[in-house]
């Protein structure tokens, strides 16, 4: 039970008390940072200038492939019209043996890449959500290093959620579908508390208004977050028990000007 696991297994310096749930917090926040320095090794990858070569040669060498495997069937078809042993059968038999010879090494190399990219998108989607995962289980199991944990995880959030994207991939949308699903956990576990979140209000509420495409659910569950937190604000607002939402709006300013703000959000 959580009771019998609030037992004191040692004393830090005689000071600080360390309990069962505090010391399964810590380790889930240690497997948490070895997932995440996976996961940020994977993204370094795939923003390199290496990676968007290999990316432009392997969409180079699919159009190849496609070429000419279209060449060759059409050739074929041909072939099939002349007359065996005549000289325009024999160009057209060499043709179709040159683009043969073609055609197998570009597929193997193609497939080769192929899975290279899936096994590489697979890894980094697998990171994500580990990551994910053991800073919410930290923060479920005692709130191990709580502040870092839960700004990791709104960060992610953010970054894979919180953007328009007009071309949404089945790929991409199923890790939106899971990233999301992680945060809903998050942000609704009873025994991970609502003031860890307090010092992320100003961004929370700054994309209040964001709209959401396809199926992603981050307007949804971004609203039911700020409504959590509206409890612990409430009583510092004129007439708190009235708020019933928010608003944010922006404006510019000149070049070089550091007077002023540019994003501004009322309660």
């Amino acid at each position: 039970t959580r009771k019998e696991a609030n037992t004191v297994v040692y004393s830090n310096d005689g000071v600080t008390d360390v309990t069962q749930l505090r010391l399964l917090s810590r380790c889930h926040y240690r497997l948490a940072q070895f997932a995440d320095s996976q996961y940020r090794q994977l993204e370094e990858r795939f923003n390199s200038p290496e990676w968007a070569r290999s990316e432009r040669l392997r969409r180079t060498n699919e159009t190849e492939l496609i070429t000419v495997k279209n060449e060759k069937e059409k050739k074929r078809i041909a072939l099939a019209s002349k007359k065996k042993g005549s000289k325009a059968h024999e160009n057209l038999a060499r043709e179709i043996r040159g683009l043969q010879a073609r055609f197998v090494p570009l597929e193997m190399q193609v497939k080769n890449d192929k899975q290279e990219f899936d096994e590489r998108t697979a890894a980094h989607a697998h990171a994500l959500i580990r990551t994910l995962q053991g800073y919410r289980r930290s923060l479920d199991a005692g709130g191990w290093n709580s502040q870092a944990s839960v700004f990791r995880c709104i960060a992610l959030w953010f970054t894979h959620c919180g953007q328009q994207d007009s071309a949404v991939t089945t790929m991409r949308q199923k890790i939106i579908n899971q990233v999301n699903e992680e945060i809903i956990k998050l942000t609704t576990r009873r025994t991970i508390p609502s003031y860890i979140f307090l010092d992320l209000s100003h961004q929370i509420v700054s994309r209040l208004g964001t709209t959401s495409d396809g199926d992603n659910k981050f307007s949804a569950v971004l609203e039911a977050l700020v409504m959590r937190l509206l409890p612990l604000v409430a009583p510092t607002l004129p007439a708190g028990a009235e708020v019933r939402g928010a608003e944010w709006w922006v404006h510019s300013r000149r070049a070089g000007r550091s007077d002023g703000h540019q994003l501004r959000y009322d309660i």
